[in-house]
């Protein structure tokens, strides 16, 4: 009976730091849960675990065990600092000697991750205050109510599951899809005029040409998008669209990701502008604008960025950074314009799920002659 009295706590307890103390999932299996609470610095972990214990060596292994775990989670979620806690709860304490264990350990020299051990015996609970329902004597309402508060932890996990998912699931790439096929359709069209590598032929359909924007020809700073140089500028740009825009407006949906998209073609068009003189054409800027987009996701749900697409994602774009340093040719202030522009254009919308923020920022922008002004962005 101590047995199942002892499981209900557990559950019980698990219960609290869920639904009373918000503390979200991390894995459930069998009788041990993993928690975090992420609002707070350091993070603070807890692992809880329902085990009978016997001697303190077992008990110092598998706390090692724990700490090696606590610092791969620290490092996965990309936490600065993790404060872990193993709970035990158990009929009774190792029959031998266990004070050294009570002291923190920490899995490397770091010390990113420090992890203290309680152990929670049946006497110490009966000491606390717990509910009329752990002395009762009636087994299977025990049982019962063990198992419906299981399936209610277990339940929590799957919709947090679920709802992690449903943010890379909000809507479906038909914009994408769209755009590829017109800057498909505009290739084909300049080769039948003339040549997409061809200089005349790029300035007539639109390409980023100064001398004609300074005459007034701003809708050059749209039109340039849609142009690509060549076969090889087409296929990489239409991949990386394929793939980062797919994504990007799966996360933002179609509308969020058409403003996302248009607002950071035109931003890195018009660092293009101000920075390279050098004709230039391609969707590079508003795809890195997809970049951005991503890295604003980020910066909103840290946590699940790292666990999934997050080193990828900046991996990837680092290396397009250095790779448009190195090469000349490339026009790489089109691609940090439209980086920074994307950013702004999605923290501007902000993602479907989040909260409105009634924050602002301001925007400094600068002409050739150093004249400055601040334009306010609300981000609504």
């Amino acid at each position: 009976m101590d047995t199942i009295r002892l499981t209900y706590l557990f559950w019980l307890l698990v219960h609290d730091y869920v639904h009373k103390k918000k503390w979200k999932v991390l894995s459930i299996k069998d009788q041990e849960v993993w928690l975090v609470n992420e609002q707070v610095n350091p993070k603070q972990m807890i692992r809880l675990v329902r085990r009978e214990l016997d001697w303190a060596g077992e008990l110092r292994r598998d706390v090692e065990k724990a700490a090696l775990v606590f610092e791969q989670l620290r490092q996965r979620l990309h936490y600065r600092e993790v404060k872990g806690k193993n709970i035990y709860v158990s009929q009774y304490p190792p029959v031998d000697d266990w004070e050294e264990i009570k002291k923190p350990i920490a899995a490397n020299q770091k010390k990113k991750s420090r992890v203290y051990t309680v152990i929670l015996t049946k006497e110490e609970i009966e000491k606390s205050s717990v509910n009329e329902l752990y002395f009762t004597d009636q087994v299977e309402q025990l049982e019962l109510h063990t198992y419906l508060i299981k399936q209610n932890i277990e339940q929590v996990f799957k919709a947090q599951t679920e709802q992690e998912k449903a943010l890379f699931q909000y809507g479906k790439p038909f914009v994408t899809y769209i755009l590829l096929g017109f800057i498909v359709i505009m290739f084909g069209v300049i080769e039948w005029y003339g040549s997409s590598t061809d200089i005349m032929t790029l300035i007539k359909f639109g390409a980023k040409y100064n001398p004609a924007i300074v005459d007034g020809e701003w809708w050059r700073f749209l039109s340039a998008m849609f142009l690509h140089i060549g076969l090889i500028h087409l296929l990489m740009n239409s991949l990386a669209l394929l793939f980062l825009g797919g994504t990007v407006e799966r996360m933002f949906g179609t509308a969020r990701f058409a403003w996302i998209y248009f607002i950071a073609g035109i931003v890195g068009s018009i660092a293009s502008f101000a920075f390279n003189a050098s004709i230039s054409a391609g969707a590079s800027g508003a795809i890195f604008g997809c970049f951005g987009a991503l890295l604003y996701f980020g910066y909103v749900h840290r946590s699940l960025f790292f666990r999934t697409m997050g080193m990828n994602v900046l991996v990837i774009l680092a290396i397009n950074l250095v790779f448009g340093f190195v090469v000349p040719v490339i026009d790489n202030g089109a691609h940090i314009g439209g980086l920074v522009g994307g950013f702004l254009a999605a923290a501007i919308v902000q993602l479907p799920t989040q909260k409105r923020s009634k924050k602002s920022a301001y925007l400094c922008v600068c002409n050739s002659n150093t004249h400055c002004c601040f334009i306010r962005i609300w981000f609504i």
